[in-house]
């Protein structure tokens, strides 16, 4: 049987996550960040930032703990058909991995 390496589908994963860093290519972040397969950048948690071009699903990662974000915080998303995951920060790095490696356009919203 011939085995084959796989090659990521995005030039931006995930790394290590800790409470209060998030590592992106084995680069640490110790602030709030948007990833997507295509690019990292810092993050002030406002979420129209993270309306990107052919985005298919947005994640929002809220820290060490699950919270809760109000509906009305969300509506700007839901206008544009775009689907909204919101879990803590660790859930929210492993599905990023995922789906980026599947070639979904995926962003992700990471707050420490």
């Amino acid at each position: 049987m011939q085995l084959s390496e796989d090659t990521p589908l995005t030039e931006f994963l995930v790394t290590a996550y800790e409470v209060g860093t998030i590592w992106v290519n084995q680069v640490p972040y110790s602030h709030s960040i948007i990833i997507t397969p295509e690019q990292v950048e810092l993050w002030d948690g406002d979420f129209e930032k993270l309306l990107k071009e052919n985005i298919e699903l947005i994640l929002i990662g809220t820290g060490a703990d699950a919270k809760l974000i109000m509906p009305e915080q969300l509506v700007l998303f839901y206008e544009k058909n775009i689907g909204v995951e919101v879990m803590n920060t660790q859930a929210a790095c492993r599905t990023y991995n995922l789906l980026a490696n599947e070639g979904r356009q995926v962003i992700a919203g990471l707050l420490i």
